[in-house]
């Protein structure tokens, strides 16, 4: 088993937007695509997270792809020019991220369409989800979408919006996920800005790790670690008032309209038609199967569906309490997505 390494690439570009929002992202070899045409993997990050989360599972990536890491509009090293609910649905979000792309590889109108496989955790991974459906089908796709051929979207421990809203029915899943509602809510800006937005953050990755604040275990495997390592990174950005009102909006679009957008997915049949790979933690998701979830929202004439249940005691962040784990199935899965685009002509 590899060792895990923290390699945070720095920052690379601020790429400023028509409307005024701009994506910062982290990237590695992008000028190698004029060179050698090749598969970009665009990694996403969620919350309460940015790009800095993606420190471990880089080295371990055994395929040396280019990448592309940016920071979700309104979090980390973006802004967001307005962030209200429809601006930070997940569509709009997903039109910014490779918005700031085009610019970046300057791909003019009528060039070959550059190959992209995504990768997203918690909100970036509803992003994936999105961009995977609206690739699918013609009729929902954006002008951007016409630079970029789709291969295949990895989602790390999550399923899609919709499911999770109809999870909350439960009573204690609605105790456990209240942030859901919360953040969604017309208090949430106010309330976060009083207690802290950072302080909270950092709640709430205790909360959701396979680790307790207080407990003393050692820290064995370095998970403690690096999960102290992120939330000092973590912290001050969520302190931001700008950050804490783009999160907020963000939650209140899952909820008003990400949700209903899967809704009309459903009523119409609209499925992801790409390969798809669901990585989750055992402990976070305990009593349900992932790939079961997933496999409900791809059509599998089109796509394969692939799971890998991560176990013991790892929590939500799977990026930072299991990289190895995390970086091994991401790996194996890229270079089976690369060596089927090989296979069919690298078109």
């Amino acid at each position: 088993m590899q060792e895990s390494k923290s390699i945070p690439l720095p920052h690379t570009h601020q790429i400023s937007l028509p409307s005024g929002t701009i994506i910062a992202s982290r990237s590695c070899d992008l000028f190698t695509l004029s060179i050698k045409p090749e598969p970009l993997l665009i990694l996403l990050h969620g919350y309460p997270n940015t790009s800095f989360m993606f420190r471990y599972l880089v080295p371990l990536l055994t395929r040396r792809l280019p990448l592309y890491i940016p920071d979700l509009p309104g979090y980390g090293e973006s802004t967001h020019s307005d962030p209200t609910t429809e601006s930070s649905s997940k569509r709009s979000w997903s039109i910014d991220i490779l918005t700031g792309l085009s610019i970046i590889l300057n791909l003019p109108e009528g060039c070959p369409k550059q190959p992209i496989i995504l990768v997203g955790h918690d909100r970036g991974g509803h992003l994936a989800h999105r961009l995977a459906v609206d690739f699918s089908h013609p009729n929902l796709q954006h002008s951007i979408h016409s630079h970029f051929n789709l291969l295949g979207v990895c989602v790390l421990d999550i399923v899609p919006a919709l499911a999770q809203f109809e999870a909350l029915s439960n009573p204690i899943t609605a105790a456990q996920k209240f942030h859901r509602g919360f953040l969604a809510g017309p208090l949430a800006e106010e309330m976060m800005t009083a207690y802290g937005g950072g302080r909270f953050a950092e709640k709430m990755i205790w909360q959701w790790s396979g680790l307790s604040e207080s407990d003393d275990d050692g820290d064995e495997t370095g998970r403690r670690t690096r999960l102290l390592e992120g939330i000092a990174e973590y912290r001050t950005v969520f302190d931001r008032p700008e950050v804490i009102k783009a999160v907020c909006a963000d939650y209140r679009a899952a909820a008003f309209v990400d949700a209903a957008e899967q809704v009309e997915d459903e009523k119409e049949g609209r499925r992801i038609e790409v390969d798809l790979l669901a990585v989750w933690s055992k402990k976070a998701f305990a009593g349900m199967d992932v790939k079961e979830v997933w496999r409900k929202w791809v059509n599998e004439e089109k796509g394969k569906v692939e799971g890998v249940e991560i176990g013991g005691e790892v929590g939500h962040f799977l990026c930072e309490e299991a990289p190895v784990e995390t970086g091994e199935a991401v790996s194996m899965w890229v270079e089976r997505l690369v060596k089927k685009w090989e296979a069919e002509g690298g078109a």
